[in-house]
This record gives C-alpha cells, structure tokens and sequence, in this order.
C-alpha cells in the first residue's frame, strides 16, 4: 500500500501543470466562421503572455496538435507559459462551413490567409495575450497560409513551419522581414517541403533563424511521432520545437510605451521592454538607447529586440523634439541652449531605467548614434550606474574621454566607418584613454553613419547585444 501511495505522489509531483481549455469561434473578414481551440497557461493571473496560432495542413485538422505526440504542442507550448490557439481553417473541420476544403477553387483557397488575420487578431484581444508577441505554426499548406496571414503584421515574431509548402510572395515576405525569426522542420524525403524551407531559411535576415532537417521521417506533424518512436531516449522533436518557440517569444519581454519628465519639463516617451526572467529576485541587466539626430528610437527597432532576447531590460527612447516626445516642438526649431541640454533626456531614460522592478540598477548601459552618442556620453560622466556605452559614428570631448580614462569600470564600444573622419578619430582617442579590457573600436569601409552602417553589416547589431551581455554580466 505505502508503496502504491508513493507511486501516486510521483505521479501526480510529475503531472504536467494544467491549462485552461476553451473552444471558440470568431467571424473571419470576409464573414466566415471559424472554429477553434485556446488554451491557456495555468496560474499566469493578470500577466500577460505570448501567444500561438496553430494551422494544420490540408490532410488534416486542429486536433493534429493534440494527436500527433503526447500531450501535443498546444498543451506543451501552454505548460511552458506560452497562450496556444490551433484552428481549423474553412473548409476543414469544425469550419467546414457549407462548402468542404477539397471543394474549393483556388481563389477561394487564397483566402485562407483571412482565417489566418482574423486568429491572430482574436488571440491579440485575449487579456492574458500580450498582442505584440504572437507567433505562427503552420503545417504544409498551412505554413502558406500562415505566413501569408502574418505579412504586414509587426505583432508576429516568431514562425514555425514544417514541412513548408511556400508560395512566392510567402518567401518574399520573410526575405524582407528580419524581426520574425524562423524555425524550419523538414525531413529529407520531403522533397517539395525540403525545397521550400530550406529556401524560407536562406531567405531570412533573422539571426535566430534554424532549420532542422529529419533523415527519412516523413511530412508535417508525422515527423514528431515518428521521432519519439525512432528516438526515445531523446528529447521528442515536438519539444524542441516549442522550446524554441517559448525562447523566442518570451525572451521578447512584455513591450509597454512609458514615459517620463526631463529635469527641465519635457515628457519623454520610450518603450520599455522588460525580459519575463527579470524579477526582484532575479535582477536583469539594462539598456538605454538614445537615437541620432534626424531619427527617432525606430532606428533601434531590430536592437532592441535583439538586447532583449539577450536578457537585457531596454527602455529605447525619443529625446525631445523628436518621434513621440514633441509635445513642445520640433527639436531643430529649438534655441540652442534646449538643444543642448539633450543629455538630460538620456540621464533621465537611465534613472528610470534604474528604478524598474526586476533592473539592475548598478549594471546600465547605454547605446547611442551621432548626436545621441555625444549625448550618451555627456550623460554618463560620473554616472556608477553605467557600466557599458556603445557609441556609433559619435563626437566625444574632453570631459567624456577624462571619464573614460578614470573609470576603468567603464567599458566602451566605439564603432565607425572609414570615410567619416571625424568620428573615428574622436572615437579612437576615447578607446586609447580607456582602461577597460573589453574597450574596442571598429572602423568599417565606406562613409555610412548611424543605422545606416547596420545595413551594410548584418552581424553589427547581434555583436552589439551580446557585447552588451557579455560586459554588463560580468559586473
């Protein structure tokens, strides 16, 4: 009996936590109904979470993510925190409708992408969802579909698709979308599916973008259990990949648009994105980013994602007169006493930064371009908070490079392009006064400035976030 009773006990200490099932249903644009299934992660209260869209293939309906592998990908993505919703798309399923999927002519398939939009807009109105973390699994056909429902959509980060079927505008559309980062499983008798998401991955700009490639293992949601029969000492394929996913879409952070005044009265507005793993308990690093001169903080989109998914806290701002923060003007039509008082936005961004649950206040850095870097580094002379400064294309003076040479705690990374003189001869004499290890300079050819050197150098922005990483960790 004792033992029997401990057996339960284990049984019950190693039972998956238990999610919230609900059926659903929603009108797509075009008006047809649309069937399907949420399930929502146990014990998240009022938090707000990534979510999942997930599409079946023609052979198949939304109960393929529950039957495939045990307990199916929409329970595992909801056990590692992640909100699932798997849908049967018109002409499939519970969405049948008046007309069976087989039946229809290739315009009406065309507009499977509509049931796609209108999912993702249903689980973005959930109100543990947070909607500006969304992510896709798409099975064949389905991975069309769910690409091309995501095009134009900035909510969507992250897709997996396996055993891809991928039309031309489907490809075109993660050629030209770095910020989704994309998963590929294809197996290598599959070979329309290999073809196309082998493509899908040499396509994508995004730096987390992966393919895993099957021997011999089939078509779509076959290759899970076919994996977990093959290999059963391994971790199961349907794992891996929702492990991915949860990585990816929780490493995010939850995004909210906050704002604060400036020491002399302007509000400054910024998002500020914190990684799920900070925590009172468990403080993160942060990051400041301050736009150049004729931009605003959208020139950071990329690295800020980026820094987060590093672990980093990042509040990217508009200093003011520019994006958001122009409640008092334009910053060009200011005297040039306000204008010059721009570093105070940036000393402020960091103080607010400081003062976040689950921030480090003592382990700051910030990132800075042209303008915004002379301001970066005015705001950060005396400063202990700051351990880190990244400046790009930036003018120094003597105060910041005094800084610099007397705070070796203070690690500096300058970058530049060859043809803009002046910033690199600024930049090198601030690298040669510091003291720091981990201080370097990169001078690249060519007379990009800003941003603008990201876009002839692709590895530039990852290198950023993991050097931020790397300094600001070892604090």
């Amino acid at each position: 009996m004792r033992r029997l009773i401990a057996l339960i006990l284990v049984f019950v200490a190693l039972r998956p936590a238990q999610a919230e099932v609900r059926e659903i249903s929603f009108l797509s644009e075009d008006g047809w109904k649309i069937s399907g299934t949420l399930h929502i992660p146990d014990g998240i209260g009022t938090k707000k979470v990534p979510g999942v869209v997930m599409l079946h293939s023609s052979e198949h309906e939304q109960q393929v993510f529950g039957l495939s592998s045990y307990p199916g990908m929409a329970i595992s993505l909801a056990e590692r925190g992640v909100v699932a919703l798997r849908i049967d798309w018109r002409g499939r399923g519970k969405s049948i409708g008046e007309l069976e999927y087989h039946s229809f002519t290739s315009e009406q398939r065309a507009k499977i992408y509509l049931d796609v939009k209108g999912a993702i807009d249903f689980l973005a109105a959930q109100k543990n969802v947070d909607g500006k973390r969304i992510g896709i699994v798409g099975e064949a056909e389905g991975a069309n579909h769910g690409v091309l429902g995501a095009a134009g959509d900035a909510r969507v980060m992250v897709m997996a698709l396996l055993s891809a079927r991928l039309e031309p505008k489907a490809k075109e559309y993660i050629k030209n979308n770095p910020q989704v980062g994309l998963l590929g499983i294809v197996s290598t008798d599959d070979r329309e599916g290999f073809r196309d998401t082998s493509e899908a991955y040499n396509l994508s700009q995004n730096p987390e973008t992966d393919i895993l490639v099957q021997r011999e293992m089939g078509i779509g949601t076959t290759m899970l259990s076919l994996f977990r029969g093959k290999y059963p000492k391994e971790e199961p394929l349907d794992h891996t990949i929702v492990n991915w996913i949860a990585k990816q879409l929780k490493g995010l952070g939850e995004v909210q648009e906050a704002s604060f005044q400036s020491t002399d009265g302007f509000t400054i507005f910024g998002s500020l994105r914190i990684p799920d793993s900070a925590t009172e308990s468990s403080k993160v690093p942060g990051v400041v980013m301050v736009h150049s001169g004729t931009r605003d903080r959208y020139i950071f989109q990329d690295l800020e994602l980026m820094a987060a998914k590093q672990g980093l806290a990042v509040y990217n701002i508009d200093w003011r007169g520019r994006g958001r923060s122009r409640a008092k003007g334009i910053y060009f039509d200011f005297p040039l006493e306000v204008q010059d008082r721009v570093y105070q936005d940036v000393q402020g961004a960091i103080s607010f930064l400081a003062s976040q649950k689950g921030v480090d206040a003592n382990r700051i850095g910030v990132v800075g371009a042209t303008l915004g870097a002379r301001n970066s580094g005015r705001a950060v002379v005396g400063d202990k908070r700051v351990k880190a400064v990244v400046l790009i294309s930036g003018y120094g003076d003597d105060t910041v490079k005094k800084y610099v040479a007397e705070t070796p705690q203070l690690a500096v990374f300058a970058i530049a392009s060859k043809g803009d003189s002046g910033p690199v001869q600024a930049m090198t004499e601030i690298i040669r006064s510091s003291k720091n290890s981990q201080s370097q300079i990169v001078v690249f050819g060519g007379a990009a400035r800003s941003s603008q050197i990201f876009q002839g150098q692709p590895d530039l922005e990852p290198r950023i976030a993991e050097w931020l990483r790397e300094t600001l960790s070892a604090r």
